[in-house]
């Protein structure tokens, strides 16, 4: 599969979520456009995944970071792996109450 090295999308503006949406996200993608020497462009800030998706492909040439599930892209837009790629830590939170079967599973996994 074809990957996107980050410094040829600089110049671009990136369509980020706004940091007061979800901090973790805004950070990480700031933060590894740093440490790989990169200064980035922000454009204006994304909103819901597919909205963002559709304003993608329908508007001025822009790209977005997605974290987690990548739904079907809409005509004219493209979804590829950035590089060099990078792992998002992610924690499992659940109510502490009587172990279930549904929170054995997901610990499991």
């Amino acid at each position: 599969m074809t990957t996107v090295p980050l410094d040829q999308l600089a110049g671009l503006p990136l369509r980020l979520l706004a940091r007061e949406c979800d901090p973790f996200v805004h950070d990480f993608v700031l933060d590894v456009a740093r440490s790989a020497g990169v200064e980035l462009t922000l454009g204006r800030p994304a909103g819901r995944t597919y909205d963002t998706l559709v304003e993608l492909g329908n508007g001025p040439p822009a790209w977005a970071v997605l974290v987690g599930s990548v739904p079907e892209a809409p005509a004219g837009v493209r979804v590829l792996p950035l590089r060099p790629a990078r792992q998002v830590p992610v924690v499992l939170v659940l109510k502490d109450a009587k172990t279930t079967a549904c929170t054995e599973a997901l610990v499991a996994a």
